[in-house]
């Protein structure tokens, strides 16, 4: 039987850099400058000699982002930084991602099953759109049908969950082309548009995303949030792209200008936990260089949802005993 090859395990992994864009957008610190622009970027030295500039940023992309003080004081931040981190490690193939040690049994096991019945509708679109490009033309439509169900059966529970963020994202996509043309382009695109040579880092390991769900006492709420917010037979009703831009830029403005946020279960499982793990490796950059930490808004400032709340990533280091000085 023919099975996923080397290519399409490189499609899947390009394609997961999509996934944590669907992220919420989280709370800004509403510190505004005097020309009511936002102020996005702190500026930290956990050690002597190393410099750390701390950026907030929404994983959409806005125009609100790319303001004079996007040019006044991030670019100019940016072209003297030495290393670029941002939000990776979950860019690791699903089906590299084991089982959680403690399985969920009896009733909660249900969901799991819900959940995977709910990407196994799915499976069959995504994969024949990600097979549509391969070299020597795709499948046949019985062998997409084949792999999609082996995978649908073999993906692990952590991985069940992205991929049906992944596959209810791609599948939008894929019918709404034209969004780039309408859209801005997210910070960190256009940060690598000014410097593609930079170094890269990521400021997660490969099994942060993995351990904090796994390690999380909701994860049946997680996964039944998934289920409501990413069914592929229900999606969302159809707007403009012009109707889209606009309710991106309203979301951004009262995220960055009014500090506000909307928690939901997946921000409750990854903007704590993960600030956890972050925190004492920026406490121990000390190389001399100038570092640049691009993430996302919600691990910067306070978050209280259902199950979780953090002061935040600026708070934490000022309780450390770090100078956090915001970047005029």
């Amino acid at each position: 039987m023919w099975r996923l090859g080397l290519d399409v395990q490189k499609v899947l992994k390009n394609c997961l850099e999509a996934i944590f864009a669907l992220i919420a957008w989280a709370a800004v610190n509403p510190v505004v400058a005097a020309d009511a622009e936002p102020i996005r970027l702190w500026k930290i030295t956990p050690h002597p000699g190393t410099t750390v500039f701390i950026l907030g940023i929404s994983h959409f992309g806005s125009r609100l982002e790319q303001d004079a003080y996007f040019q006044r004081a991030v670019l100019p931040a940016f072209a003297k930084s030495d290393v670029l981190h941002v939000e990776g490690g979950e860019r690791t193939l699903i089906e590299r991602l084991p089982a959680c040690r403690e399985p969920l049994r009896g009733r909660d096991l249900a969901v799991v099953e819900e959940a995977r019945d709910l990407l196994r509708r799915g499976a069959a679109p995504y994969f024949r759109t990600i097979l549509a490009d391969i070299p020597g033309g795709p499948p046949s439509e019985d062998v997409i049908q084949q792999n999609a169900a082996l995978y649908v059966r073999d993906v692990s529970e952590f991985g069940l969950l992205l991929m049906l963020r992944l596959q209810y994202q791609f599948l939008k996509e894929t019918s709404d082309r034209g969004a780039a043309e309408v859209l801005p382009v997210p910070v960190v695109k256009l940060l690598l548009q000014a410097r593609p040579n930079i170094d890269i880092r990521s400021v997660d390991k490969p099994d942060d995303l993995w351990s904090a769900y796994c390690e999380s006492s909701t994860r049946v709420d997680v996964l039944k949030w998934h289920i409501e917010n990413f069914d592929p037979n229900r999606p969302p009703e159809q707007a403009t792209l012009i109707d889209a831009a606009g309710q991106v830029e309203e979301v951004a403005r009262r995220v960055f200008v009014d500090g506000h946020t909307d928690p939901n279960p997946f921000l409750d499982m990854f903007v704590c936990p993960r600030n956890e793990r972050w925190l004492p490796r920026l406490l121990s950059l000390d190389d001399g260089k100038t570092h640049f930490e691009a993430l996302g808004a919600a691990h910067l400032f306070s978050y209280e949802g259902g199950s979780r709340r953090c002061d935040g990533l600026l708070q934490d280091l000022r309780r450390m005993g770090v100078e956090v000085t915001p970047v005029q």
